[in-house]
């Protein structure tokens, strides 16, 4: 594992959307086996992939900018703020 604790922590936090979005489905999918009504399920469902998609969006620019720092290191945060 990576001795970097914001890497460490970018982890945790995929891992924990990624968590949150297996159980999200289990609980739509319980639902469709309960004979809910189609058209809430179909609104749960695109909810639970509009969820996905902000998340990895969220999680790239996470990326992004951890990257960012690594190629910033040694310069002013007030100097990197102004770019």
């Amino acid at each position: 594992m990576d001795d970097n604790p914001l890497q460490q922590n970018f982890n945790n936090v995929r891992h924990a959307l990624e968590q949150f979005h297996d159980l999200f489905y289990a609980q739509v999918m319980e639902r469709r086996h309960q004979g809910k009504e189609e058209s809430s399920i179909l609104e749960l469902t695109k909810g639970m992939m509009a969820l996905k998609d902000s998340a990895e969006i969220y999680l790239a620019w996470a990326n992004h900018y951890m990257k960012r720092l690594d190629r910033t290191d040694g310069l002013d945060v007030d100097e990197m703020a102004e770019e």
